[in-house]
Parts: C-alpha cells; structure tokens; sequence
C-alpha cells in the first residue's frame, strides 16, 4: 500500500531547505511558483522535473496536492533554478498517457516510490498504467 502524503513541521522546513538549494541553482530541483486558487498570492513549492527526450514533465508523486490543484484553475507558472527563472505553461497529460513517464519518474526519484502503489522489485508498466490516475502529470509547455 502506497505512503500517504502529509504536510508536516518537518515536511515544511524540507521543503523551505529545498526550495533555497534550488533557487541558487545547487540541487536538481527547481522551484515551481503558482497563483493560489483562493488568495491570488503566489505559491511555492520545490520539484523535480522530468526530461523525457528534451521534453520536460512536473509529476506529482503525492497525488492531488495544493500546486496540482492551482495548476488546475491557473497552467501559467514560473520555474526557477538559481538564476534562471521562466514564465511557462503546464499542459496536463490525460492519464492513459502516463503509464511511462511516470515509471521514469519513480526509477529516477527513488524518494517518492513509496508514494506509488508499485513492487519495489522488477515493476511493469501494468502496475504505472494503474497508479495514472492518482499521480497528475504536466508537461512543460514553454
């Protein structure tokens, strides 16, 4: 059974160490900034983009969170990686379509396979076609 996502005192300060990492470009991370569905104010949170054949991809390895939902009602974001920072546009790929990409993304983020209802051993593409529907995925429109 698959890890539940929480917010948590030491999720938040992971988060906020980060998000400082990568806003001075020395993680892999970058930090995507959304318009709040119900504030209007930004909103920041690290990820871990995906580069399938130069395409890029946001996944959400802990499904349905706050940054899917504001992507939802506004696609226009920024991304930031030290002192490269981009307007762009997240496109969401309908769930019959992320079987692979998200089995890249679990192979090359091994700290999210917990959220992914998947055998850590020898996984087949079955079993990414089944978890499509809890993990949106976005392509990177620029």
């Amino acid at each position: 059974m698959a890890r539940k996502y929480e917010v948590t005192k030491s999720v938040k300060r992971v988060n906020a160490f980060t998000s400082w990492l990568a806003r001075r470009g020395w993680s892999q991370q970058v930090v995507l900034t959304t318009i709040g569905r119900k504030t209007g104010q930004p909103r920041s949170v690290p990820v871990s983009p995906l580069d399938i054949k130069g395409v890029g991809y946001l996944v959400s390895p802990y499904g349905e969170v706050n940054w899917v939902r504001n992507v939802r009602a506004n696609p226009k974001v920024r991304l930031r990686h030290g002192k490269q920072d981009r307007a762009v546009t997240l496109a969401e790929v309908p769930p019959a379509r992320r079987g692979a990409l998200l089995r890249a993304y679990w192979e090359d983020q091994k700290i999210a396979r917990p959220y992914f209802d998947v055998p850590a051993q020898s996984p087949n593409p079955s079993h990414f076609l089944d978890e499509a529907e809890a993990h949106p995925v976005f392509k990177i429109i620029t």
